[in-house]
């Protein structure tokens, strides 16, 4: 019930990264998957035990993405089902240009195919600061954009490939550009 509570929130919580962080020393895989795609939403954080499980995958970009690359809970290995991709500077903000063109990266326009819906959602801190653009195409591809949708400014975006993800791996288009230094949480900790 804990972690129930603890993955279902919609924004970061003090000390709840804490707390999620001791959810995921469990055996049970999809517990460990709810608490690594948690961490990666709401904190931009790996989770070690997902990492070790194939869950999820940290990697930075050089050129300047921080990005997160989460697996289905049942699969032990394979392709990445969904990424979370921030500004490798913490509190930078992304604008459009810069959004879609890590999108752009991860998935290029022919993958995702045609926009098929547009909606956007304010944030309920009424600040600007909790928009979301959500973006679905003809692939079954979603990008939400988190931030503030009235500035145009991006903290976060989340690509879910649902229709992509057996057929197009999003790490490949990174290859040669990750900074190898800095591919796990434990060197992200270290502040390297």
């Amino acid at each position: 019930m804990a972690r129930y509570a603890a993955t279902q929130t919609d924004s970061p919580v003090p000390g709840l990264e804490e707390i999620l962080l001791r959810l995921s020393d469990t055996d049970d895989r999809f517990g460990v998957w709810e608490v690594s795609v948690a961490l990666a939403r709401r904190y931009g954080r790996s989770c070690p035990r997902g990492e070790d499980l194939g869950l999820v995958k940290h990697l930075v970009d050089q050129r300047g993405g921080d990005i997160l690359l989460l697996t289905d809970e049942d699969e032990t290995a394979g392709h990445p089902r969904a990424a979370v991709l921030r500004p490798a500077v913490p509190d930078v903000l992304w604008d459009d240009s810069a959004a879609w063109e890590w999108t752009n990266r991860l998935v290029p326009q022919e993958i995702r195919g045609e926009l098929v819906s547009r909606h956007s959602e304010p944030g309920s801190d009424g600040d600007g600061d909790g928009d979301e653009d959500e973006y679905r195409f003809a692939s079954d591809v979603f990008v939400f954009l988190y931030g503030n949708a009235g500035l145009r400014r991006w903290r976060r975006v989340e690509i879910v490939a649902n229709g992509v993800y057996e057929t197009w791996d999003m790490e490949l288009p990174l290859q040669g550009h990750l900074r190898p230094d800095l591919e796990s949480s434990e060197a992200r900790e270290r502040g390297v």
